[in-house]
């Protein structure tokens, strides 16, 4: 995300910042996941990125071979391996993920699908990388809730070319 809030075609913006320490951290937080949860364009975007790649590298393998989700009112072609469709409405459908037992969801992107399971409480750490470059234009993450959403920040570091991670815990008490 950027200083102005700006999560749409981070493609256009963030490799500058990819260093060592950013994959690092993007490592980590996929190794850690079970599975991924992820809309549409986030899906087909990852899908064309890294269906083909694995051997030999750890990320590629990883994301190869984990359980994703795609959450979509479509049904668009899966093409990537390991992957099903979650149709109807993305707060049910997650959720029913959720008390089914996956310890670790994961979603990437901040379209719709993140939007939708933050106004649903269905986000339990919320990380963003704030870039520090403001885009002027573009879908922001921040989108009219209808109530007060209050977060508490659990962890912030600083990677080595200005991105800040900034980990957030949902407060479910609404303090």
């Amino acid at each position: 995300m950027t200083l102005d809030g700006v999560v749409e075609a981070p493609e256009n913006w963030s490799p500058r910042y990819l260093d060592a320490a950013a994959f690092a951290f993007q490592t980590e937080q996929l190794m850690s996941a079970d599975a991924l949860v992820l809309g549409r364009g986030t899906y087909e975007h990852l899908a064309a990125a890294w269906s083909g790649r694995g051997s030999g590298d750890p990320f590629g393998e990883r994301i190869n071979a984990m359980p994703k989700y795609m959450v979509s009112r479509r049904h668009p072609r899966l093409s990537w391996n390991n992957t099903r469709l979650l149709g109807g409405e993305a707060a049910v459908t997650v959720a029913g993920l959720k008390r089914a037992g996956r310890d670790s969801l994961l979603s990437f992107g901040g379209g719709e699908l993140t939007r939708t399971l933050i106004e649903h409480d269905l986000v339990d750490e919320l990380c963003l990388c704030l870039y520090p470059l403001l885009v002027g234009a573009g879908r922001r993450l921040a989108a009219p809730h209808r109530r007060l959403k209050d977060f508490a920040c659990v962890d912030a570091q600083q990677l080595d070319r200005g991105v800040l991670v900034l980990r957030y815990h949902l407060n479910h008490d609404g303090r």
